[in-house]
């Protein structure tokens, strides 16, 4: 331990002093442990050091009662920093739950000055991200965040709840809604939870466990916008739906405006006037999918293309280009669990609030938690008791005040775009970071009975479709992880496949890169993760590169013949190709999808190839929108 390190006073301010450990006696260590339990009413019946940092308690307060495997440390600081400290169990760690038992891993900061008597902190780990056999300390503590606990009451870390002790038992009572990732982590257990065995939707959730940015094109009326709310009630939990059952909880309509040249009606801005943020729907609506992280929510920004996308998106296309899966706590390896990205609205502006009343009376609150802030954005009176009980668990977060606003990975952003004259075309800058779904209606009898699709489902669908969203990866090297048993092949073809079709568009500006190849793989690893059928690995990159064909190549080609024609022809394999579309044509699989009697037709790379030759033979222009 150094001579000096930053510490926390008794009146919350800090000062450089040497940091003071709990004592070695186990005499000692008791006395402390029971004045962390016993208050307001509780008692320790029974207490018992099993082992080095393992103790055995039970607690009881009028007809509760805890049984206890407490695992507790010191918090001693880290030479790496001078405000940095870590905890260490040493041996002794917990490996096995015992049933009847809570186990709980603690940290325990001593505040220490003079002859006063000293003070704690207690720090909260969630014992099932770190794995005390092979990494027995847990770093990352801080002072900011020991001395916001210690004014606060609790504050909640990446890594830890810190904690005054007369929190404990709210600790215990709320541990696993107070980390917020339980849940999360046991539905990912199953990392091949099925995609709902529906033709209708497959390709639009393999397209947003690929990338959550999806454009809906095609002509007006074919119910792009109607998607949308359909994939929000499928699966919207309970305490968000509404009583009405017109909009979900997990739902928000976004209409686009022609005159939108900037960011401000959609990421809002700083007012000079009112000396405060100005918050619009959208940064609100994300505040909300942040806060309950096992819900897929959808962004609908419905006619997206009335105005130019690059003028008032482009901040968004950039952020969703940081999407990675950040690192566990305290180790070198990748949470999958979680996808991050940059910060879209700085934490500065989350510091405090300023507002009129209906009186023109000036309001400021400061120190805002993060569930004060869903509370200013959304009205507590109509919220459901379910809804209230979510955001409770973020009474002592402050993640928007530390961090800023990031985009949640449970946001799925849809744009639905119409190709006509009254509206803006879209750079190949957006077409590479969105997946296209072209939808020009189906079959005009299937429209009956359409009504039940705008409704709520039973609980355990519910569940079904909410996982059904979860993304698993962002970068290919993870797809290769999680399916080792085919990454040579991987590896070897996927690469091979996209070359080829660069090749066919070499000299234009068409050609495919790093994102498309990286893309394309991810949508191999969603489709394995799915592979009910068993299908060989071939089949399943064919149907990958027929959708990354329909989705990322072919809506960015367009041009005249002189663009297409090629000077000499190519063979590939029996046939003879004149243009670029017909090499393209040879290149794309041919899929035969399976269709019954009444479904829609299901489009292919190659149908659609086909259709843009024929519109280049009949009008010396072809392009991918109709």
């Amino acid at each position: 331990m150094s001579e000096s390190h930053l510490q926390v006073n008794l009146d919350g301010s800090t000062a450089n002093r040497k940091t003071v450990l709990w004592p070695s006696s186990k005499r000692e260590q008791e006395t402390i442990i029971r004045g962390l339990f016993e208050h307001n009413n509780w008692k320790v019946s029974e207490i018992s050091n099993q082992s080095g940092s393992f103790w055995k308690i039970i607690t009881s307060c009028n007809d509760k009662t805890f049984r206890i495997n407490l695992y507790i440390s010191s918090v001693r600081d880290e030479d790496r920093q001078p405000d940095e400290f870590k905890m260490q169990l040493g041996n002794t760690y917990p490996e096995h739950d015992e049933k009847g038992w809570i186990t709980l891993v603690l940290g325990i900061y001593t505040i220490a000055e003079g002859s006063n008597k000293p003070k704690y902190i207690l720090s909260g780990y969630d014992r099932n991200r770190y794995d005390f056999s092979t990494n027995p300390s847990i770093r990352g503590t801080r002072t900011a965040g020991l001395q916001k606990a210690y004014t606060y009451g609790m504050f909640k870390t990446e890594r830890s709840i810190l904690f005054r002790p007369e929190f404990i038992y709210y600790y215990i009572e709320y541990t696993e809604s107070l980390f917020g990732n339980n849940v999360r982590q046991e539905s990912s257990k199953n990392k091949t939870a099925s995609i709902p065995t529906t033709k209708q939707f497959y390709d639009y959730l393999i397209a947003i466990r690929t990338i959550p940015f999806l454009l809906l094109a095609g002509i007006s009326g074919t119910g792009k916008s109607r998607i949308v709310r359909e994939l929000a009630f499928k699966s919207c939990p309970e305490y968000l739906q509404d009583k009405d059952g017109t909009t979900p909880g997990n739902y928000c309509m976004i209409e686009v405006k022609p005159n939108w040249h900037d960011s401000t009606e959609l990421l809002g801005y700083y007012s000079n006037m009112n000396k405060s943020y100005q918050f619009k729907k959208f940064l609100k609506f994300l505040v909300k999918a942040k806060m309950n992280p096992e819900v897929p929510f959808f962004v609908c920004l419905d006619e997206m293309n009335l105005a130019p996308v690059e003028h008032y998106f482009a901040e968004m296309l950039s952020i969703m280009e940081t999407r990675k899966h950040p690192k566990k706590e305290g180790t070198d390896e990748v949470n999958i669990e979680v996808i991050k990205t940059g910060v879209i609205v700085e934490s500065q502006y989350y510091k405090e609030v300023s507002w009129k009343d209906n009186d023109g009376i000036n309001h400021q609150k400061i120190d805002m938690s993060d569930k004060d802030w869903y509370e200013h954005f959304f009205d507590a009176s109509i919220m459901s008791e379910g809804e209230k009980e979510q955001i409770q668990k973020y009474q002592y977060s402050r993640t928007l005040q530390t961090e800023g606003l990031t985009l949640p990975d449970n946001v799925i952003i849809i744009g639905t775009v119409n190709m006509d004259d009254t509206t803006h075309q879209f750079s190949r800058k957006v077409i590479d970071r969105a997946m296209t779904i072209e939808m020009n209606g189906g079959k005009l009898s299937n429209m009956f009975g359409g009504s039940k699709d705008l409704e709520y489902l039973p609980k355990e669908e519910q569940e079904k479709w909410q996982n059904s969203f979860r993304q698993l990866y962002v970068n290919a090297d993870e797809v290769l992880e999680a399916h080792k048993e085919f990454a040579k092949e991987i590896i070897e073809k996927v690469p091979e496949k996209l070359e080829n079709i660069n090749t066919a568009l070499k000299g234009t500006p068409f050609e495919v890169s790093y994102r498309v190849l990286n893309e394309l793989t991810i949508m191999v690893g969603v489709m394995l993760d799915n592979n009910e059928e068993g299908e060989s690995i071939d089949d399943v990159i064919n149907q990958a590169l027929d959708r990354i064909l329909l989705m990322k190549i072919l809506p960015r080609i367009e041009g005249d013949s002189d663009m297409f024609n090629l000077h000499n022809a190519v063979n590939i394999g029996d046939k003879t190709c004149h243009n670029r579309l017909e090499w393209l044509y040879e290149l794309a699989p041919d899929i035969k999808h399976k269709e019954q009697e009444g479904d829609d037709h299901q489009q292919t790379a190659r149908e659609k190839i086909k259709e843009m030759m024929d519109r280049l033979k009949n009008q010396d222009f072809t392009r991918f929108w109709p």
